[in-house]
């Protein structure tokens, strides 16, 4: 690798670093200005004196050779101008563009350099100062004599020349200062301007953000109380239109709960109406059935009387009115299997525990038939309290094993006679007693009511 190559990669290490440096200073503008240059040289630049020693051009990484080759006066500082001309440098060689200014001031700094090397003396350019090496000392080339055999005209004009020469260049290092010092005020001055201007603009975009967080914070609450506000309507809303709602269905409700109250009122007068006229037929209807029942039944004396039945046993007469109930339809053939079973039965037909059961049970339904006859009015009490004692005599002296038929019997097993021809007791076997009456009816203006001994059956 030659010479020339290790230049541009040095140079171009040195622009990336300082091109960092760039960034970490965090300046607002950008590109190679002349603004920019001044700033970066003022953030290396830590002790303030104007000009960057080797130490501080070595926090930044600036490789040794590059520092001495920009040091123009080899006075192993960097000025501000020699910084602004390696700075121009090392945008060209990393392809940055070029500020204007900062074109300008380079091309200034490097013809005032020109015009500096004619009037000024060679001098002998040092080695690169290397670390822990002790400084060469610089040698500088004496003035030539003035040239001998000249007269001392001659002589005294070239003095005279020579403090001439001395007088402007003592002017012209004067004006030369003079001009540093103003072009160094200058800086400092547009430094300190662009400072100030730049914390002007820091503090007027501060104050900017300020403005437009509180703006933005005014508008968000603005919106949040909007939002709170409409929310607010909008369930209010909801409120009044619910209990709008719940009253109309109040309303409804209660007006459909009038309304079927009525209806249910109305139906259950209609009901009661309706059940109060089914019982007044009901009671026309057994009324004329009893008429009609009575009347049969007087028919049937008097038809009896004619043809000499008026001399009839009860037995006799109970088996007229058991045909008489099977005649009219009243009564089943196998529901009337019950009564002559009972009416028929006698004292050996009653033997053994088997038949008397089942003597028992005809004896059982036939009374449960009785009493139903006579609710229905197909019997009248009195038909019906005959009959069931027939039945209780007939079954007890079957079970008792007593004579036949007689008028005036007398019970084995405990049974009473018939008191004055209307009541009996009697009793079916040991411990279970029957009440006549209760398989009969309790006759109270027509209307019949079965005892609590009769179990109910067929009509």
């Amino acid at each position: 690798m030659n010479k020339k190559s290790i230049s541009s990669a040095s140079l171009l290490g040195a622009s990336a670093l300082l091109l960092m440096s760039a960034v970490q200073a965090q300046r607002p503008s950008s590109g190679g200005t002349l603004e920019r240059a001044r700033h970066l040289f003022s953030q290396i630049d830590t002790d303030k004196d104007g000009s960057l020693s080797a130490a501080e051009a070595g926090k930044t990484k600036i490789p040794t050779r590059d520092f001495v080759n920009n040091d123009a006066n080899r006075d192993r500082k960097l000025s501000g101008d020699e910084f602004l001309v390696f700075y121009r440098k090392l945008l060209v060689k990393g392809g940055k563009p070029v500020g204007a200014a900062l074109d300008a001031e380079v091309s200034r700094i490097q013809a005032a350099l020109r015009s500096t090397k004619k009037q000024t003396p060679v001098v002998s350019t040092p080695d690169p100062v290397k670390k822990d090496e002790p400084v060469k000392p610089v040698t500088v080339k004496p003035e030539p004599d003035l040239p001998t055999g000249k007269t001392d005209a001659e002589r005294a004009q070239d003095v005279r020349d020579a403090a001439t020469q001395k007088r402007v260049e003592a002017a012209r290092d004067q004006k030369n200062a003079e001009n540093d010092a103003r072009a160094k005020a200058a800086r400092d001055k547009l430094a300190q301007d662009e400072a100030d201007r730049v914390a002007a603009a820091r503090a007027q975009e501060q104050a900017d953000n300020e403005a437009r967080a509180a703006a933005a914070r005014q508008a968000l609450a603005e919106k949040e109380a909007a939002r709170i506000a409409a929310a607010r309507a909008q369930k209010a809303q909801d409120a009044t239109a619910r209990a709008a709602a719940a009253r109309k269905k109040m309303a409804e409700d209660t007006e459909a709960a009038r309304i079927a109250a009525i209806r249910a009122q109305k139906a259950q007068e209609n009901a009661e109406r309706a059940a109060e006229a089914r019982r007044q037929h009901e009671r026309i209807e057994k009324a004329r059935a009893q008429r009609e029942h009575e009347e049969a039944f007087e028919k049937h004396q008097r038809e009896a009387g004619k043809g000499g039945g008026a001399g009839m046993g009860p037995s006799e007469r109970a088996q007229a009115f058991v045909k008489r109930l099977t005649d009219s339809g009243r009564l089943t053939p196998q529901q009337a299997r019950d009564f002559h079973t009972v009416l028929l039965a006698k004292a050996s037909s009653a033997n053994g525990a088997g038949k008397a059961e089942t003597l028992r049970k005809a004896l059982n339904r036939a009374k449960s038939r009785v009493g139903n006859a006579v609710r229905a009015g197909h019997l009248t009490a009195e038909e019906g309290r005959i009959l069931s004692t027939v039945l209780d005599d007939r079954a007890q002296k079957a079970l008792g094993g007593s004579q036949g038929d007689s008028h005036d019997p007398k019970p084995s097993v405990g049974h009473s006679p018939v008191k004055d021809g209307s009541d009996s007791r009697g009793t079916l076997g040991a411990g279970r007693k029957t009440k006549p009456k209760s398989a009969g009816v309790r006759s109270v203006g027509g209307k019949g009511k079965a005892g609590s001994g009769a179990t109910r059956g067929d009509s």
